[in-house]
């Protein structure tokens, strides 16, 4: 029985065949990741197999995220986490379907309280990171235990805190400077420096984590029609209270909220930070206002 291309322990084999003339073998595969090839020799005959070498997953403490904001302190169930580590998937992948899949390139997690046992559904993977949606049924949980599996590998589990809400603006970074991601209405066109928002416009923010909706999807699967969050958030911009038309989930995407919000007319002109304050959690991000 050779040994692998990638280096190893010293291999074992069975001599003798048992029930229904089966017997086995083994190799202890070495620590290069990769692809090996093991070498069978049975007399006469011999057979190639390929075997390709996993590292372990890792994830550092404090590397479990919101997938908006990066904040640490606790997640909204139905909302999307990012986990940044070491050896989280063979490959990079994202979804390309409306719903999210249980497993992509290969990759699963999984949730876990004294309720049950939950499956996340996965947005995208690579070796460095994983974005996953937290099943909605851990709403009223305080926190759940977490792993992570790759084929037969296996990573956790680790302890992830739970809130009712966590929200998170989504930014992205324009000319140098991060700002929240926003559409204006009813044109639909993404705010930008080039493109600010003007005062008495009505303006969409795209957002993650706002919590309990008024009729909460299926885990993984898109919004279907109008969804509002259960709570009323409160909003200002460069200071000023600004009014909130719809606070709820986006149609046809998954775990993906939205807010509706007036800019004030006697809002600063510039770039103005906006504060959103749901059930008691309060998130920032900065926009450009004309």
């Amino acid at each position: 029985f050779g040994a692998p291309t990638g280096g190893g322990a010293p291999n074992y084999a069975d001599r003798q065949t048992y029930l229904y003339g089966v017997s086995g073998a083994g190799a202890f595969l070495g620590s290069q990741p990769g692809e090996n090839h093991i070498t069978a020799t049975v007399g006469s005959q011999q057979l190639v197999f390929d075997a390709y070498v996993q590292s372990t997953p890792t994830v550092p403490a404090g590397n479990i995220k919101n997938a908006a904001s990066y904040d640490t302190s606790g997640f909204a169930p139905g909302s999307y986490i990012a986990i940044f580590g070491n050896f989280l998937a063979p490959n990079l992948q994202a979804v390309s379907t409306p719903g999210l899949p249980l497993s992509l390139s290969g990759v699963s997690v999984g949730f876990y309280t004294p309720a049950g046992r939950y499956p996340g559904h996965i947005h995208f993977v690579s070796s460095g990171q994983i974005n996953v949606q937290i099943p909605w049924e851990l709403q009223g949980q305080s926190s759940a235990q977490m792993g992570i599996r790759i084929g037969l590998v296996q990573a956790g589990p680790y302890t992830i805190p739970l809130k009712t809400q966590s929200p998170g603006f989504i930014q992205y970074t324009d000319n140098g400077q991060l700002i929240a991601v926003a559409q204006d209405f009813p044109a639909y066109n993404l705010i930008s420096q080039a493109n600010p928002a003007k005062r008495g416009q009505v303006v969409q923010f795209y957002m993650l984590g706002l919590g309990p909706v008024d009729q909460t999807p299926a885990s993984g699967e898109p919004t279907s029609g109008i969804v509002h969050t259960t709570a009323n958030p409160t909003v200002t911009v460069g200071g000023k209270n600004a009014q909130v038309g719809y606070s709820g989930m986006t149609p046809g995407f998954v775990a993906l909220n939205q807010v509706n919000v007036t800019i004030p007319q006697d809002a600063p002109t510039g770039l103005q930070q906006i504060i959103l304050t749901i059930g008691g959690a309060t998130t920032t991000a900065n926009i450009p206002v004309q």
